[in-house]
């Protein structure tokens, strides 16, 4: 199955979330994964991982994780809000 990916920016209120985006391009309703990141980050093996999904007739996404504050600690409400956009992303292309 030929795919799109991309790298797409996921805005909140307060936040802006870097992923990349796979979909089939043939158009249709698909069903969704997000795909999460290993403990070495976000890397190419990721990224090859979340276009072999889509290849297989779903949208993928692979958003960066974890999220931290300027502070850098830990916030409940970002992460909370980053999982929201992320949703909206995928019923918007479901």
């Amino acid at each position: 199955m030929n795919i799109t990916t991309k790298s797409v920016i996921l805005n909140g209120e307060n936040i802006r979330i870097p992923a990349f985006l796979a979909t089939p391009t043939d158009g249709g309703i698909y069903p969704g994964v997000v795909v999460v990141q290993e403990i070495f980050g976000v890397n190419e093996h990721i990224r090859d991982v979340t276009s072999r999904i889509a290849k297989e007739g779903y949208v993928a996404i692979r958003r960066s994780l974890p999220l931290r504050d300027r502070r850098s600690s830990y916030n409940k409400n970002v992460a909370q809000q980053a999982w929201q956009e992320t949703l909206k992303l995928f019923e918007s292309k479901l």
